[in-house]
């Protein structure tokens, strides 16, 4: 998923958790994508979630990141783009629907429907420390991302990653070939639009988490509670 979908859908996750500092919640869940802008491998910043638990009993001060960056992980392993084609997409669509068009149908498709989140401020705490990512990186970032959230253009969006150093992992050229799809094939978007159901798209992420435990296992932390 790309840094949209990832804020609203921990927005979604957030009516289920005790979440006590939203900023930090919201900076955890797009957090492991920093590894964009740093040229830094998926495996430095996305961490098993096991691993995430560890860190939360570790740094129980700064469980709201932690929380967010925990569900981060988790969605991208479910592969939630994945979703659309299996439960709303009918067999003719699904034959035009790429895996990234469908990464960046649902963020379009967010960015038209779920408004509302307030800028990001940076945070800099003991696991940024560890992963030795200054202060001015993640500042950087925070502003990359604000100026992002508040775009709708899906070739501003684009220019964006560009910008966060995705065209050095070759993933720019084809976001920007399935957003010219989207953006010159009106009727399809439209239709693609239609097809998608944000409440049971909702409802199946939230079973999918239910399903492979993944609230059970934040909750025996003991850190993090349930609402």
């Amino acid at each position: 998923m790309l840094f949209y979908s990832h804020i609203v859908f921990a927005d979604l996750i957030k009516k289920r958790i005790k979440i006590t500092n939203t900023n930090d919640y919201y900076f955890g869940s797009v957090f492991p994508d920093i590894r964009y802008y740093l040229k830094m491998p998926r495996t430095f910043t996305h961490l098993g979630s096991d691993e995430i638990l560890d860190y939360i009993t570790e740094y129980p001060d700064q469980k709201n990141f932690l929380a967010g960056y925990y569900f981060h992980c988790v969605l991208d392993e479910m592969d939630v783009p994945s979703f659309v084609s299996d439960k709303f997409l009918s067999k003719l669509l699904k034959n035009v629907v790429t895996p990234k068009v469908k990464t960046v149908l649902l963020e379009y498709y967010f960015k038209e429907n779920v408004t509302g989140f307030n800028p990001l401020n940076y945070l800099e705490n003991n696991i940024t420390k560890e992963f030795d990512i200054k202060p001015e990186a993640l500042k950087h970032y925070s502003s990359m991302l604000n100026e992002y959230m508040n775009t709708d253009s899906l070739q501003v969006i684009v220019a964006t990653l560009e910008k966060m150093g995705l065209t050095k992992f070759g993933s720019v050229e084809k976001y920007l070939s399935a957003a010219e799809f989207l953006e010159h094939h009106d009727h399809t978007r439209h239709m693609l639009f239609k097809a998608l159901d944000l409440d049971k798209l909702n409802d199946l992420v939230l079973s999918k988490l239910e399903k492979n435990k993944s609230f059970d296992k934040l909750f025996a932390t003991g850190i993090i509670k349930q609402v």
